[in-house]
């Protein structure tokens, strides 16, 4: 593609609205207009970066995960994950254990190591809010949740090996 007005130029000329998903995509130097529409609407080159966080990973484990997701360095989002305080946590938080929402997310591919951390917070303080956990109640809550989800696991483990 030559020139950005080539591209706009094409689209203006198009019969309807142009659908694509935004996102970042992979684009071959010296395209024509009409190369660069064609591969803007092929999801085959559409370039995501997906991370899928199962329930029950540690932090550590999460951020591992992101890193291998999203092209974000593991050092960078260690760095991000040692403050807590920079995610609008209740007072007294001091990790981010129990607070790094299990989903699957998708980053932008300029998404930093900060951002990432913040979506996975945000996704679990709409889910607390969703049911009506008071902010003050929250660490509690996910502290519970995850010993029950502990508990849980080593017994269905138990109750593999006895069979």
């Amino acid at each position: 593609m030559k020139t950005s007005e080539a591209f706009y130029e094409l689209l203006l000329a198009q019969d309807g609205p142009v659908e694509f998903l935004p996102g970042s995509y992979r684009l071959k130097l010296q395209m024509s207009a009409q190369a660069a529409l064609d591969a803007l609407q092929d999801p085959a080159n559409r370039m995501a970066f997906t991370a899928m966080i199962p329930e029950g990973k540690s932090v550590a484990q999460t951020l591992e995960i992101v890193s291998a997701g999203a092209g974000i360095p593991l050092a960078e989002l260690k760095t991000a994950a040692a403050d807590p305080s920079q995610f609008g946590l209740p007072a007294g938080v001091t990790s981010l254990e129990g607070w790094l929402f299990p989903a699957t997310y998708e980053f932008e591919s300029d998404t930093t190591a900060v951002e990432a951390i913040t979506r996975l917070v945000e996704q679990q303080k709409q889910v607390l809010n969703e049911f009506g956990v008071p902010e003050d109640d929250r660490e509690r809550v996910l502290t519970i949740a995850a010993m029950v989800q502990r508990e849980g696991a080593g017994s269905r483990t138990s109750a593999r090996f006895r069979a």
